[in-house]
């Protein structure tokens, strides 16, 4: 998503306490951690680089 914006445009995006826009393999190892994870149900694990509401 963010290669489609322009830089004046991501320059306005909020930034997150990473500083930094999220990997898509960092996405993926999330992914594969809960697919892999026979004993996790129901997990939710948030990959917004710590910009979510309670961190």
């Amino acid at each position: 998503m963010s290669r489609a914006l322009t830089p004046a445009q991501r320059r306005e995006l909020p930034r997150p306490p990473a500083c930094r826009l999220g990997r898509p393999e960092e996405v993926a190892d999330a992914v594969a951690f809960l697919a892999g994870a026979g004993y996790a149900r129901g997990a939710v694990i948030p990959v917004d680089g710590g910009a979510g509401p309670g961190h």
